[in-house]
């Protein structure tokens, strides 16, 4: 379960990496690219502020799947906390526009977080955590 578990993690941090810094805007035309680049239309954070925090989430998720794949305690939590806080925060960005890869690699990024939070909870990669070094 051990070596699942950390190849999941591996698998995150490429997702992650791959989400925030491939320019998906070459698989489309020139009027879809410039959709592509809309992001927080009605928002009550500008664009700036949205693009600041997307790249501070994703120096953070990198550095909690890192301290997971250790089994540091604070890793999971703040993973737990950081998936539901993201979650609620979701109608402060406004209307934004993604590509399909964008969205694909979200959903399985999603999927992943949950996965990796249930086995850091309720399985037997329980027990490391309580065995590591906070």
């Amino acid at each position: 379960m051990e070596k699942f578990y950390r190849t999941v993690l591996v698998g995150l941090i490429l997702l992650q990496l791959a989400w925030f810094y491939i320019p998906w805007g070459f698989a489309y035309s020139h009027g879809a690219h410039a959709a592509l680049v809309w992001v927080g239309a009605n928002s009550i954070l500008d664009g700036q502020t949205i693009v600041l925090i997307s790249s501070v989430l994703t120096f953070t998720y990198v550095t909690i799947y890192l301290g997971l794949i250790f089994f540091q305690r604070w890793a999971r939590l703040l993973l737990l906390f950081i998936t539901l806080g993201g979650g609620l925060a979701i109608p402060l960005y406004g209307i934004s526009v993604e590509s399909g890869y964008e969205a694909l690699l979200g959903y399985f990024l999603t999927l992943g977080e949950g996965l990796v939070i249930g086995l850091s909870f309720f399985s037997s990669v329980s027990r490391k955590f309580a065995k590591a070094d906070v």
